[in-house]
């Protein structure tokens, strides 16, 4: 899947979103970072405390895993408002 999504015109999308949850969140990030422009709005990944990594646009929001807290609730919520704000011109990024 990553080859196809690296092919993609990633300029003909007006907004470029990248949501998401889990360990592996934080290792996707800068592969990902790397296809938003300047002007998109980047987005948030939920991931386990201490699984992190530097990044510039995406926000990671350290959490409860496997049980969920405060924290990974309000995040959830936020990534839902992040997905359902895209319109039809925009892209969605999800990692899992």
């Amino acid at each position: 899947m990553a080859n196809r999504l690296e092919r993609l015109d990633f300029a003909r999308f007006r907004n470029i979103y990248v949501i998401g949850a889990g360990k592996a969140g934080a290792s996707m990030g800068p592969g990902r970072e790397r296809s938003l422009d300047a002007g998109s709005p980047a987005g948030l990944v939920n991931v386990k405390y201490g699984h992190v990594a530097k990044l510039r646009r995406i926000e990671l929001n350290e959490c409860g895993h496997p049980v969920p807290d405060e924290r990974g609730v309000a995040g959830a919520r936020r990534i839902a408002e992040i997905g359902s704000s895209a319109q039809k011109d925009d892209l969605v990024i999800c990692l899992i």
